[in-house]
């Protein structure tokens, strides 16, 4: 479908009884995610696993795949991730940190074709990951984000893509954030709307500008309200302001469901023509 210049797409879902990579894959939620309409997640094959330089490829990854299975992605890791793994204090939470972090490490190793264990990270100043050495000479980049039982991740071909999933639930202190940290124009959107629609716009906008920032690299560095980002109507969201010029570039934003009960989005610089959504399996 298209979708303000934007055309999202998928290919079809294998889920023969035959195939021993279908099998894997929940049928029930497998066609749940296929039919979703506004993303039609499903199973790539590795010839599909190329972007092109105005295309992001987005991968849904399901966090929860009970014990017997965890230490697989145990054995995928660093050292230094095993070390933040073991710092988590309550068992679900360690183990979706696993399962995320060997997942990114799956689905990096496809692009490059190389076992999951030899991918290897280096940190920007602030914190955000970029793959290592020679690697990152590919052009390939990446984000991650994650939200209670599910993560994304993002993958683009020669520039910077960033993307956040939130769980959709009342945020309670909405307006004390949002005159922190959401510029006076957002600030004055958000309260101009219906009471019943304001939870939802927040965490769109919300999504939209932690995208953004970690697309940047700057994260929370560079001030929430110095950037300005519009909401209005159907259209896709778009930077109407920001004090480091970025509304001055053609920065494109996509905002979606992933999954029921769960919102969001995607930046990057320059045009944005395409994104494919694949689910990763386990």
């Amino acid at each position: 479908m298209e979708r303000n210049g934007t055309s999202h797409r998928c290919c079809a879902v294998d889920v023969g009884a035959g195939s021993p990579e279908a099998s894997a894959v929940p049928l029930t939620l497998a066609n749940q995610l296929c039919m979703n309409p506004e993303c039609p997640w499903s199973v790539p094959t590795d010839d599909q696993l190329t972007t092109a330089p105005s295309a992001v490829h987005l991968w849904y990854v399901r966090l929860d795949v009970g014990p017997r299975g965890i230490d697989d992605y145990w054995r995928e890791l660093s050292s230094d991730e095993r070390q933040r793994g073991e710092r988590f204090h309550f068992d679900r939470h360690r183990d979706r940190f696993v399962v995320c972090r060997a997942q990114l490490r799956r689905v990096l190793a496809r692009y490059l074709m190389m076992a999951a264990s030899e991918v290897r990270f280096e940190y920007e100043p602030l914190g955000k990951p970029k793959l290592c050495g020679e690697r990152l000479a590919c052009g390939l980049h990446f984000n991650l984000s994650r939200s209670a039982e599910i993560a994304l991740i993002a993958i683009t071909s020669e520039r910077q893509v960033g993307v956040d999933v939130e769980q959709i639930r009342v945020v309670t202190d909405a307006e004390r954030i949002a005159q922190r940290f959401f510029s006076p124009a957002e600030h004055d959107a958000l309260s101009r709307l219906p009471k019943g629609e304001r939870n939802r716009a927040f965490l769109k906008l919300w999504t939209c500008k932690e995208a953004y920032l970690k697309a940047t690299g700057s994260g929370l560095t560079f001030p929430l309200d110095q950037v300005t980002i519009s909401l209005a109507g159907d259209a896709q969201p778009r930077i109407e302001s920001s004090a480091d010029g970025a509304h001055e570039n053609p920065w494109q934003f996509a905002s979606f469901t992933p999954a029921d009960g769960f919102v969001g989005a995607v930046a990057t610089p320059g045009k944005l023509s395409t994104i494919t959504y694949w689910y990763c399996q386990h």
